[in-house]
């Protein structure tokens, strides 16, 4: 069982466009996270994203702030991976119905983009 963490960050130009994705990671011995340091990175606690642990149907790994498309029901419907720190758990929202993270993916749930890449995906 692999149990790395695992983290990207949002890369953006000096016009707030998203450029790429920097695939890194590490925490603290005490548990707390340390972003990097990369002169094209606003906010780097905002835009870093931790790796879920899960994959979707096609082997996707997923991580926080992916979006992932249900089309398990009469309407397809766009959810984002969130960290919910109520219960120290990933989710998504919104929270529309009962069903849970792995509730959503067991039914074909599938990584369609992110929040920086594909933002629009959330306005449907």
């Amino acid at each position: 069982m692999n149990n790395q963490i695992k983290f990207r960050q949002a890369i953006f130009d000096t016009n707030n466009k998203f450029v790429r994705f920097d695939y890194w990671g590490f925490v603290n011995f005490d548990g707390s996270f340390t972003p990097p340091t990369n002169p094209l990175s606003q906010n780097a606690e905002t835009n870093s994203q931790q790796l879920i642990g899960l994959k979707d149907k096609n082997k996707v790994e997923i991580y926080r702030g992916d979006i992932i498309m249900d089309d398990s029901g009469f309407d397809i419907e766009y959810y984002t991976i969130i960290w919910n720190s109520d219960y120290a758990m990933f989710d998504f929202e919104p929270r529309d119905c009962d069903d849970n993270l792995a509730d959503l993916l067991n039914v074909g749930g599938l990584v369609v983009g992110n929040i920086f890449q594909n933002p629009e995906l959330l306005e449907k």
